[in-house]
């Protein structure tokens, strides 16, 4: 009797310690879904952004990469020095400028450009955000002015209002950049 005890109490600690290792398996993995989920919508949006791939409904359902209403403002920064400027330092510059503007942004980064694209609500007017863009263009242009030894180029593409004329968008910001006004 005390063997056969003895057995069972064996068997419900195996399972016991099997039920726990299946839950921190669950957890680890819950928690690698998580930290991945920005990396992913950051090469989504690059994929969407650049090369004009737009992702499966599947998707679009189940990661949000909705971007409301804006418009691709592509920077080209430049050195005369060896050092490449830090797009590090521009990203949390724009986006702590464009905070203070209760403004959504995201970024993206493709050679030399630095692709900020900033997000206004569906029901904000055209006319609206047509002078936003150009006052965040304006500002970013203003920052960068006290960086010595940097040239900044700034393209503002045409507005869109679905992920499906992101690319669009960003092309149309290239365009811009080798007008000059």
């Amino acid at each position: 009797v005390v063997d056969e005890v003895k057995l069972v109490i064996k068997n419900a600690v195996n399972t016991i310690e099997q039920k726990r290792d299946k839950e921190n398996n669950y957890q680890y993995l819950e928690n690698a879904l998580q930290e991945s989920i920005p990396i992913i919508q950051q090469s989504l949006l690059y994929e969407m952004t650049v090369k004009g791939k737009v992702p499966t409904q599947n998707i679009k359902q189940s990661i949000d990469l909705t971007p409301g209403k804006g418009a691709v403002i592509t920077i080209e920064m430049y050195s005369d020095t060896q050092n490449k400027p830090s797009f590090e330092t521009a990203t949390k510059s724009i986006k702590d400028l464009l905070l203070t503007k209760n403004m959504e942004v995201r970024f993206v980064t493709h050679d030399q450009q630095l692709l900020v694209l900033p997000s206004f609500s569906l029901l904000t007017p055209d006319k609206v955000v047509e002078v936003r863009l150009k006052d965040i263009a304006e500002n970013i242009l203003g920052y960068f002015s006290f960086e010595d030894r940097i040239h900044v180029s700034i393209g503002i593409g045409g507005m869109f209002t679905s992920i499906n004329t992101l690319h669009s968008s960003y092309l149309q910001s290239i365009k811009a950049l080798t007008q000059s006004y």
